[in-house]
């Protein structure tokens, strides 16, 4: 399965409610998706056009409070989140550029 985010600008990191919010939407879509996400490799691509600035540094998961978080489910705490990301996500980073396509016509 692979999830795509397209996001712009100089910023690359993500935040907690981010993160939480990604779950949420894949815990609607899947029937148990709690037991089925516990055997998954995190992986996240950074896709870069080859004239941006290289993503040298781990991108890190900013801890922000949730608004509205209902529940009592700890995996959800922004700190909990945050060491999800910190421990189990694997981060890679790519430059492309329109010599990387061909055109077929």
């Amino acid at each position: 399965m692979v999830g795509v985010q397209v996001t712009t600008g100089a910023e690359h990191g993500t935040r907690t409610s981010t993160v939480r919010q990604f779950n949420n939407l894949l815990r609607c879509y899947f029937n148990g998706w709690e037991t089925f996400a516990e055997g998954l490799l995190w992986e996240v691509i950074y896709v870069q056009h080859e004239d941006s600035t290289p993503i040298h540094a781990w991108q890190k998961c900013v801890v922000v409070a949730h608004a509205n978080v209902t529940g009592g489910n700890e995996h959800e705490g922004p700190q909990a989140i945050a060491a999800f990301w910190n421990q189990q996500v694997r981060q890679y980073q790519v430059a492309v550029s329109a010599g990387n396509f061909r055109s077929e016509r």
